[in-house]
Formats: C-alpha cells, sequence, structure tokens
C-alpha cells in the first residue's frame, strides 16, 4: 500500500498547488488524509489515484461556454486552480504587500508610487440615495470631469487615473458612513485616515492534527497606513475603527481581486480600450459590468447562504450560491486565501464554510469560489451585505486599467459576428 500513497508536497505537486492549499481540500471534503499509523509529526499521506482524478478534474476544458482569447502578460489563469499577476503567486502577494503594491504590479509600474494621495469625492448632493457600489461610478465619473488630461492614452497616464479614480470613489463611497466637509450640500467628500483598533483582540486559529502552516506569517506583511485603500473602503462600509486582523483581510481580499484575467467585466473594459475610450471611461465600463448578481454582485445570496448556515445547516439538494466557477475545474485559489485571513479573528464563520464546502462536495462534486470568501469575510467582520460587491468592484478597477494599458496599440479588434435565428425575409410589398 505504501507504493500508492504520497506526501502532502507530492500531491501539491501534482496539483500545482501550494502545500497549504492541499490542506485546504482536505478541510473542504475534496482529499483525504489516509491514515497509515504514521504520526502527524511526520506528514500526511495521500492516495495518488485520489490526488491523480482531482488533477484531472481541475484540468478538465469547459463544454458550451463562449469563448474569447487574447495575449495577455498581465494575468495567468489555471483552470486547475493557480493565479499568477505577472508571473508572481497571486495569493502570496496580497498576504505580503497592500492593495496599492498589487495595483502597482500589474500595471507594470517601474517606480512603484506608495502610498497613493488623497482625492476628494463627488459633491455630497449627488451621492444621497445611491447605493455602494453606485457611489464607486459616480466617483469615477467624477474623477473623469476632474482630470483636464482624461484623454491621454500614456501609460503613464493610466496609472495616474487610476490611482485618482480609486481614491475619489473611496471618498465618494465613505459619504455614506464618513464626515462631509464645509457647510454647504455641494462640499466635497474627503478621505480622512482610519483608525484601526489595536485594543481588541482577535483568537489565534489553531488545528493541531496540520503540520504544514495554513496561514501566512502576518508579521512579514506590509504594515496598511492609514491612508490605505483597504482602510478607506473599510470607513465606506461600517462607521467602526477595524481590528488589525480585519483590515489586513480586507486588504488581502482587494489584493488576490485585482484581476482574474478576462472576466467578463474585463472583456467590457478591453472592448472599450479597443475604441479609444480615456480610461476612466474603461474603468466605468468595467465597473457597470461588475453589477449584475452572476458576476461582481455575486457574493450577496452567498451572503445570506453563510448567514442561515451558521445558525442551522442549509439543504443543499441543489447547487448553492457561492459554489462552482465558470473557468476553475477545482477549488477557487483566491478562496483559500481569503479564508486564511478570516480564521485569524472568525474562526467559527470558516469552520461553517468548511462544513458546508464538504456536504457540498460529497453531494455535487463542485467546490466553493471566491463569492463564498468574500461572504465569510464579510459576515466574519461585521460588515453589510454588499461589502463583497464593494470590495470586488474597487479592487477590479486596477485590473480595467492594466488591460486598458495592455489594449492600447491595437485595432478596433472586438467585433464578433452573431447567428441570426429571427424570421426569414419575407416580402415587403403592400396589401393585395
Amino acid at each position: 500500500m505504501s507504493d500508492e500513497l504520497i506526501s502532502t508536497q507530492q500531491a501539491a505537486d501534482l496539483l500545482g498547488v501550494r502545500v497549504s492549499t492541499v490542506y485546504a481540500y482536505v478541510s473542504r471534503g475534496l482529499l483525504h488524509r489516509v491514515e497509515d499509523g504514521r504520526s502527524r509529526q511526520d506528514g500526511s499521506r495521500f492516495r495518488r489515484d485520489e490526488v491523480s482524478r482531482l488533477t484531472e478534474r481541475r484540468h478538465r476544458p469547459r463544454r458550451g461556454v463562449f469563448e474569447v482569447t487574447v495575449d495577455t502578460a498581465v494575468t495567468s489563469l489555471d483552470p486547475g486552480g493557480r493565479l499568477l499577476f505577472r508571473g508572481r503567486d497571486a495569493g502570496e502577494l496580497a498576504e505580503r504587500g497592500t492593495f496599492e503594491r498589487v495595483a502597482e504590479l500589474i500595471w507594470d509600474e517601474p517606480a512603484p508610487r506608495v502610498p497613493w494621495p488623497a482625492c476628494p469625492g463627488a459633491p455630497v448632493d449627488a451621492v444621497a440615495g445611491y447605493s455602494r457600489c453606485d457611489r464607486i461610478r459616480l466617483g469615477i465619473l467624477y474623477a473623469a470631469a476632474t482630470d483636464p488630461e482624461r484623454d491621454d492614452l500614456s501609460a503613464e497616464h493610466f496609472r495616474q487615473a487610476g490611482r485618482r479614480a480609486i481614491a475619489t470613489a473611496i471618498a465618494t463611497l465613505r459619504g455614506t458612513t464618513g464626515r462631509a466637509v464645509g457647510e454647504g450640500q455641494g462640499d466635497p467628500i474627503l478621505v480622512e485616515p482610519t483608525p484601526v483598533d489595536p485594543t481588541l483582540a482577535e483568537p489565534t486559529p489553531t488545528d493541531p492534527t496540520l503540520t504544514e502552516p495554513t496561514l501566512a506569517d502576518p508579521t512579514l506583511a506590509e504594515p496598511i497606513p492609514p491612508g490605505a485603500v483597504a482602510a478607506g473602503t473599510w470607513a465606506g462600509l461600517v462607521a467602526r475603527p477595524p481590528t488589525p486582523a480585519q483590515l489586513r483581510a480586507v486588504d488581502i481580499a482587494l489584493g488576490v481581486l485585482a484581476d482574474h484575467e478576462l472576466a467578463t467585466s474585463t472583456l467590457a473594459a478591453r472592448a472599450a480600450a479597443s475604441t479609444g475610450a480615456d480610461p476612466y471611461l474603461i474603468m466605468l465600463t468595467g465597473a457597470s459590468a461588475m453589477a449584475g448578481h452572476r458576476h461582481g454582485a455575486a457574493s450577496a445570496p452567498a451572503y445570506d447562504l453563510l448567514s442561515r448556515e451558521l445558525l442551522d445547516p442549509v439543504d443543499v439538494d441543489t447547487v448553492p450560491a457561492g459554489f462552482g466557477h465558470t473557468v476553475y475545474t477545482g477549488p477557487d485559489p483566491r478562496l483559500e486565501v481569503l479564508l486564511a485571513a478570516v480564521d485569524r479573528f472568525a474562526p467559527d464563520v470558516v469552520a461553517a464554510v468548511d462544513q458546508l464546502a464538504a456536504r457540498v462536495a460529497r453531494r455535487h462534486r463542485i467546490a466553493p469560489n471566491v463569492d463564498l470568501g468574500l461572504a465569510a469575510l464579510s459576515i466574519g467582520a461585521g460588515l453589510p451585505r454588499d461589502a463583497g460587491s464593494v470590495i470586488f468592484t474597487l479592487a477590479r478597477l486596477a485590473g480595467f486599467v492594466a488591460h486598458g494599458i495592455e489594449e492600447q496599440g491595437k485595432p478596433l479588434r472586438f467585433r464578433p459576428r452573431a447567428t441570426y435565428t429571427g424570421q426569414p425575409e419575407t416580402g415587403t410589398g403592400g396589401p393585395t
């Protein structure tokens, strides 16, 4: 039997993932340890045939999906579960750096500019009654209207526009919970530093059955400054200050969601870029495509599902929200990173995700996706139901900028043809 068993590292090599991902697969019921009399200190063993079957599922081609392929140096997405930003592991980048660092990397910025400058938001009277995601889109448009160089299509201006649009969107978003400067209703909203409450302690999650670390060492991560995008995002969602681990989790979510190859919204953004649209309209096009419940807003039903699961195990006769993906044939690598961050302050929520995922895996052989991770972050940190959509939309603006830069110099090339399925041609003469 020993010839049929492989080590954790060998399983990770076969699957093309990190060791910590292998243990995430175990916790979600996609892989099973073999008890062969060895101690946990000697490491876990897995059946090679089970690992091989999971590898095959992860690389199975898709069917019945409209395919568009473009060359890109921004993101590499392996359907088996590997995500790279310019050749570097997206999860590790998000865990060790800040969202701003990730954005500058995917923009291929030769001289990264961190921290980013603050910008005023849209006037207070313009945002009253708007949803949070509407405020983000309004902020992008306001940034465009106040940029005298908005038609500049150079790579450097794209990067400047990206920084301005994100900062302005956050300032506009903070009209929900932040303070407006001045007395008049037309005064702009200004970004203020978000305090972090260091007195709030968080539990340190431990699992004595795991010998390999599943969490990145938070002491090695780049500090998040008070005026960072993550801090502004938090302040736009809730008035109370975050704990350090909660703020780090928001920052990790922003970083790992910064791009995802040629997602629907990114395709829309690239199509706009191919027409010669300015950077702001490219971002606005992508952000608009994200508004649908099948894309950027998909974490809301996952939030509802997980909320019910925390009260009582939910029925999984049908595939629930937050499971499956149009590209990934196995687990979503972004989910692992998010759950590791949430586990630092809300282990009960992560445990509920694992229990739910195990039941769904047994019933449907399908893995959870990043929408369930955003739901776990929102519930665990006490954020509102739409927090996942807000974080997702803000994060992906960085990706739209990167793809907008890459599309420059290309012709107007997004012109697919349709297959007509309507009525055949009929006579056009009048009545006889």
